[in-house]
């Protein structure tokens, strides 16, 4: 599985604010799965953070494997940036990218964010706000 920007930061703020929220249930809920990210999604989560809890912020990152782009992943991009384009449908480029990873991964996207995922061909979601 690979979780999306928002699971980070909801988990993050949850664990942070020491109040359960959605990403905390899902993630005690499924304590055994070992989440994957692209490396979009560290940098998106990395943008979060100062340079002074530069520490803190890979220290989280360690929990996660982070997946790069390869050549499977960008034809998988660029199929999914001409879908979107031919259907109107268009969606940010780092989600595309979180998307064609999981769809070349065989992996399923978590996340809470339905218009970015919701209906792209050949690509599962799951919206851990609704565990």
């Amino acid at each position: 599985m690979i979780a999306d920007t928002t699971f980070l930061i909801d988990l993050e703020r949850e664990q942070r604010k020491g109040r359960a929220g959605p990403a905390s249930l899902w993630a005690k809920k499924n304590a055994a799965e070992r989440l994957k990210i692209a490396w979009v999604t560290a940098g998106e989560f990395l943008a979060g953070f100062s340079d002074e809890r530069r520490r803190e912020a890979e220290e989280v990152l360690e929990t996660y494997t982070i997946l790069e782009a390869d050549e499977a992943v960008r034809w998988n991009w660029s199929r999914l940036q001409r879908w979107t384009m031919q259907k109107g449908s268009l969606r940010g480029e780092n989600d595309l990218w979180i998307a064609a990873l999981a769809r070349t991964q065989g992996e399923v996207v978590l996340s809470r964010d339905r218009p970015a995922f919701a209906g792209l061909p050949g690509v599962e979601w799951e919206d851990y706000s609704k565990a």
